[in-house]
């Protein structure tokens, strides 16, 4: 019988106690790079303001430290999320590019500088946010585009370009007109066999790093 006068006081105090006692703690952000094309030291967190701050992740030897892309995992949608980058001015585009699906991309509002740095603020649409000095490229995009070409075009033919110092394969295409192939050109003078040639090679920044 004396249990029941100390159950009415325990659930009295947790009816008066503080709402914020009774809220689920904040998940924490995560900032991810084991992808394709990943990069990025992350510097500092706060989770409660949604503030990463990050660089570019340092490769020795291999170029300037600029490129940056991250996956950060639970964020809380419709609240604002800054990402603050740095050193200007090659890892600081105005404007950073960002996917809710690492597919779709699109641009944050203009960041706002500060010495060296800048920040990036916008509200995103999902609770898993990739974030790119730029719309990424990778090796599949390649592939994938090169496997379009040559099925969407007959001259188009698939080869390797060279390898990485990792020994990975670069790829590249040739096009190829039927009139220019060898079995055409037995009929042809020497001039008319002789082909005009256009190389077009496509490396944004191959100096570059991250």
């Amino acid at each position: 019988m004396r249990l029941c006068p100390l159950l009415s006081f325990a659930a009295i105090a947790l009816s008066f106690a503080p709402a914020h006692a009774q809220q689920p703690a904040l998940a924490a952000l995560q900032v991810a790079t084991d992808f394709p094309g990943g990069s990025g030291k992350v510097l500092s967190i706060d989770h409660a303001e949604q503030f990463v701050r990050l660089m570019p992740t340092a490769h020795e030897g291999r170029g300037w430290v600029c490129w940056w892309y991250v996956r950060i995992n639970n964020v809380r949608m419709g609240e604002s999320l800054t990402v603050e980058v740095g050193d200007a001015p090659w890892a600081t585009p105005d404007r950073a590019a960002w996917s809710s699906d690492g597919q779709t991309w699109r641009q944050t509002p203009p960041g706002t500088r500060d010495g060296k740095r800048i920040h990036y603020t916008w509200r995103p649409e999902s609770s898993i946010v990739w974030v790119a000095w730029g719309p990424p490229f990778t090796s599949a995009d390649a592939e994938i585009a090169i496997a379009e070409a040559t099925r969407q075009c007959d001259s188009a033919k698939a080869f390797e370009l060279c390898r990485t110092r990792d020994d990975r394969s670069v790829p590249g295409v040739r096009f190829v007109h039927e009139s220019l192939k060898e079995s055409s050109r037995s009929e042809q003078t020497e001039a008319e066999a002789t082909p005009y040639g256009v190389w077009i090679q496509a490396r944004q920044h191959a100096w570059e790093s991250g």
